[in-house]
């Protein structure tokens, strides 16, 4: 069997493929290596990953954005003047 290839895909993560299994490896700060195994069939498990990440970025902007009014709603409100 020929070496298996490694590709860097970000963040200090790499993914590999053997012929079986999708290998994705980390190596953490104190040299410890993670290693996820992911079978064939894996883009069910990478399109639930995908639609979770979508799912809190929205909900992260929506924070956002009600935070930032939250701040001008008091900022109004300690120099004396409101929107209602």
């Amino acid at each position: 069997m020929s070496e298996v290839q490694e590709t860097h895909i970000g963040d200090g993560l790499y993914c590999s493929f053997d012929g079986w299994h999708f290998c994705l490896r980390t190596v953490t700060s104190t040299g410890d290596e993670h290693r996820i195994y992911l079978e064939i069939g894996y883009r069910c498990t990478l399109e639930t990953f995908l639609d979770f990440v979508d799912e809190q970025l929205a909900q992260a902007e929506i924070d956002a954005i009600k935070a930032e009014e939250d701040d001008e709603r008091k900022q109004a409100a300690s120099e004396g003047f409101t929107d209602d």
